[in-house]
């Protein structure tokens, strides 16, 4: 006699079950005490030092006359203190390399990251009391400040994440300028297509026609755009694109 034994349906054979991802729990001790206490104001910006004057005790020299009609003398009067007090500007450094690459797939957050990376390391770094409307401009210093190196990094940013095809046109240019391949050539077409600047596309275009497949398909979309019919229904041929 033989018997068999069925196979368990555990988690093991059956993989159904998803992880599932809850929020990030921030475990540090609050920080940045004074900061909060104290805020930042504009006019609070100093050149060689930062003056303010501080009371710190009230005048006094109260005289209590009590509740009969009997004559007393006056206490001296005794002055409150006021006294001045200066800042000098210290300058502290706390540096934090962030990859570009960390910087931009994580933007926005939502479901692909936790968190957005340059917004909460500035948080870290500012303290978490920083306002919501300062945190664009600083993106956008930050990538102002990107070498030209990383025109590439930044353009391909403001085409998906960073929603801002005419930035992203700008920057494909500058990276174009900067290394003249058909790389950087198809990026400036692409951005020049979502930024709707169909004669920028048509000017760039030509060069890819002789470049990869996906090159061409990006100058085909390009010439379909600015209505150079001859030069798009060639590359289509070419690529068998039928419409």
């Amino acid at each position: 006699m033989s018997s068999t034994s069925a196979s368990v349906s555990n988690d093991t054979n059956v993989a159904i079950f998803k992880r599932v991802y809850g929020d990030v729990t921030n475990l540090l001790p609050e920080d940045f005490p004074l900061a909060k206490k104290i805020p930042f104001t504009e006019k609070q910006k100093v050149g060689d030092s930062y003056y303010e004057a501080v009371v710190l005790t009230n005048e006094t020299g109260i005289t209590l006359g009590g509740s009969t009609m009997d004559a007393f003398e006056l206490n001296p009067a005794i002055a409150g203190v006021v006294k001045q007090i200066s800042v000098t500007p210290y300058i502290s450094v706390l540096p934090s390399v962030v990859p570009w690459g960390v910087i931009s797939r994580s933007a926005g957050a939502g479901d692909k990251a936790f968190f957005d990376a340059l917004e909460t390391d500035a948080q870290k770094r500012l303290g978490r009391s920083i306002k919501d409307d300062v945190l664009p401009s600083m993106k956008k210093r930050y990538v102002a400040a990107l070498p030209r190196a990383f025109a590439e990094h930044a353009a391909r940013f403001y085409l998906g994440p960073g929603r801002d095809p005419p930035r992203a046109l700008a920057l494909a240019r500058l990276d174009l300028a900067n290394r003249n391949t058909l790389e950087a050539r198809a990026l400036a077409v692409e951005t020049a297509i979502a930024a709707h600047e169909p004669a920028a596309a048509c000017e760039l275009a030509p060069p890819l026609a002789g470049g990869t497949p996906a090159q061409q398909f990006m100058a085909w979309r390009a010439f379909s755009g600015c209505k150079r019919t001859d030069e798009a229904a060639a590359l289509a041929a070419r690529l068998g694109i039928q419409r």
